[in-house]
C-alpha cells in the first residue's frame, strides 16, 4: 500500500544539546568497534512515544493534547554504552532512570490516547542509538556520565531521504516539560538518519537498567 500523502510518520523525543551529542560521538569513536551504520551526531535522540503515521488532521489534535501536559523538569545521565544483541545496535543508557522520565511518558501516552491515536504499549526503556545494523560483540562499558537538563520534548516527523531518514520539528518544535509552547525550532541536518529500536535486556547491565526502570514505573 502507497504511504498517504497527507499523513506524517512521527514520534516524541529528548534531544540532547550539542554538547552531550558530541561527547556521545566521541565515546562512540573511542569505544565501539568500526562496524555497523553510525548514526549520525545530529540525529541522537531519546524516543519517547513512536507514533507511526499520523494524519494531518489528527496531528493538529496531538498538539493541542500534549500542550496541556505538565510534568517537573529533570536531570538525565548516560553512563553506559551497551548492544542489544537481538536488534544489531549500540546504546548510550541510563544506569539510573530518572522517577519524572516514566512519568513524563505516562503522561503523553495519555495525551496520544486521547485523539484516538494508537498507543505503543510495550514497556519504555530510555536509549540513544549510537550504531545501527551492528554484527559484532560489545561488552557493556561504564563510561564517564553525560547528562543534561530535560526542559522539554519534540514532536519530529521521520522522513525517508537518500541514504536512510531525514527528521523534521513538526508544529511548534518544541514544548517545554510544564506544557508552555516554544518558538525554537528542533535543528537537525538535512539528510540524517535516525533510529527508533526495540529494546532487550540481555546483558547484565541491561538487566540492572532495566530493575531500576520498575522501580521508578513502580
Amino acid at each position: 500500500m502507497p504511504p498517504n500523502p497527507k499523513a506524517k510518520r512521527l514520534f516524541l523525543a529528548l534531544w540532547p544539546g550539542f554538547g552531550v551529542r558530541d561527547g556521545l560521538r566521541e565515546r562512540r569513536e573511542t569505544l565501539c568497534p568500526r562496524s555497523g551504520r553510525w548514526v549520525p551526531v545530529d540525529n541522537f535522540h531519546v524516543t519517547l512515544a513512536f507514533l507511526g503515521n499520523v494524519t494531518l488532521e489528527n496531528i493538529a489534535l496531538l498538539e493541542k493534547s500534549v500542550s496541556g501536559i505538565r510534568c517537573e523538569g529533570f536531570p538525565i545521565q548516560l553512563d553506559w554504552i551497551c548492544q542489544a544483541p537481538s536488534q544489531g545496535m549500540i546504546w548510550a543508557v541510563p544506569g539510573t532512570v530518572p522517577l519524572e522520565l516514566p512519568e513524563l511518558v505516562r503522561k503523553l501516552r495519555g495525551a496520544i490516547a486521547e485523539p484516538g491515536l494508537r498507543v505503543d504499549a510495550r514497556p519504555y526503556r530510555p536509549h540513544v542509538t549510537l550504531v545501527k545494523k551492528f554484527r559484532g560483540s560489545l561488552q557493556p562499558l561504564r563510561v564517564h556520565p553525560l547528562g543534561w537538563q530535560v526542559r522539554g520534548f519534540a514532536l519530529v516527523e521521520s522522513m525517508l531521504c537518500t541514504g536512510g531518514r531525514s527528521t523534521r520539528s513538526v508544529g511548534p518544535g518544541r514544548w517545554q516539560v510544564d506544557g508552555l509552547p516554544r518558538s525554537d525550532r528542533l535543528q537537525t541536518s538535512a539528510g540524517v538518519v535516525w533510529s527508533v529500536c526495540r529494546a532487550t535486556s540481555a546483558a547484565p547491565v541491561m538487566k540492572k537498567w532495566t530493575r531500576s526502570y520498575r522501580q521508578a514505573m513502580g
